[in-house]
């Protein structure tokens, strides 16, 4: 069983509280007669905007993805957004395979892509980097992560640390077992990276790459891509609560 792990640990407090986004339907506009003004031309889409996706679904993709937490330490409030706010220095070891390290890095390359984020590169060294990335035997694995994971049976885990005061994730872990088929770890590398970045699980989308109930996904899809732009456009920030995401949300995306 692929099942994700990742308790958040803080430096002061923990998180976090479910707290879904302020969904807004919108009334059907009256029909216009002859003496109506004529229709304005409808206003472009943004940047971000993807054809078959409307603006509910990203809300409720958001608010599950972002505001919504599936272990806490029982301090700080998740319903707050979370997110790095200076570059990644990441630093990798132990019995990694060449495909491990590729699917790695290119993805890494795509994230350096999005306006907003702030980077991830390779640490010069292990005292250099603030996100860890080990790969592990079954008992190194469980000695590294057992206490959090003790309850589940897991192919890879997570922990972050953020500011309670500003919520900004200032240092992450993330495990793999080394014992499981490629195929398996090849979906699991993404999925704790994606989650390291500030994103819970999703128990209703079944092509993501963070789907809880575990699959064979190697690729983030469109929603995935998308909610990550989102969460680090500039506009978004790391403490925003739901109201003030749904408000953001509702002029970005459309």
């Amino acid at each position: 069983m692929r099942k994700l792990i990742w308790p958040l640990c803080l430096m002061t407090a923990g998180i976090l509280s479910a707290c879904g986004l302020l969904l807004r339907g919108a009334a059907d506009e009256p029909a216009p007669s002859s003496s109506d003004p004529p229709e304005s031309t409808p206003a472009a889409h943004t940047d971000l905007y993807r054809e078959g996706i409307d603006t509910e679904e990203v809300l409720a993709a958001f608010s599950e993805a972002v505001l919504h937490a599936e272990y806490s330490s029982g301090k700080g409030d998740a319903s707050l957004v979370q997110k790095w706010g200076k570059p990644i220095l990441y630093y990798i070891h132990g019995a990694y395979a060449e495909e491990d390290l590729r699917i790695l890095q290119d993805f890494f390359r795509e994230l350096n892509t999005i306006p907003g984020f702030p980077g991830i590169e390779e640490a010069p060294d292990e005292s250099g980097a603030n996100l860890d990335i080990g790969f592990y035997g079954a008992d190194e694995f469980n000695d590294e992560f057992g206490d959090a994971i003790a309850h589940e049976v897991a192919d890879g885990a997570m922990q972050y640390w953020y500011y309670n005061k500003s919520n900004v994730i200032y240092r992450g872990r993330v495990g793999y077992r080394t014992d499981t088929e490629q195929k398996t770890r090849s979906s699991v590398l993404l999925e704790e990276i994606v989650n390291v970045l500030g994103f819970n699980d999703s128990v209703t989308r079944e092509d993501s790459i963070i789907y809880q109930y575990g699959s064979h996904i190697e690729e983030l899809s469109e929603m995935d891509w998308l909610l990550i732009r989102l969460l680090y456009h500039k506009d978004i920030r790391a403490g925003m609560d739901a109201e003030s995401c749904t408000e953001t949300l509702r002029r970005l995306y459309h």
